[in-house]
């Protein structure tokens, strides 16, 4: 299993889910980064991260996550 670290990499607004720069979490997940966002399981994984840091629903902004995401594995 490996542990990802998935970050906000700029400031904005879209569909009503508004997010700051840096703002992170770190996701395990069994598999490779670039399934982490092509999955729903990957996407769930992250958005629930969120939730659960920040109380915030970024499910909106999944669909244009590479604008909004950086994600690194550790």
């Amino acid at each position: 299993m490996a542990l990802f670290k998935v970050s906000i990499k700029q400031s904005g607004q879209y569909n009503g889910c508004k997010v700051e720069k840096g703002m992170e979490v770190e996701v395990p997940y069994n598999g490779f980064a670039h399934n982490l966002t092509g999955t729903v399981q990957g996407q769930e994984l992250i958005v629930t991260a969120f939730q659960r840091k920040y109380g915030l629903n970024i499910k909106p902004i999944m669909g244009a996550w590479v604008s909004y995401l950086d994600i690194k594995q550790m």
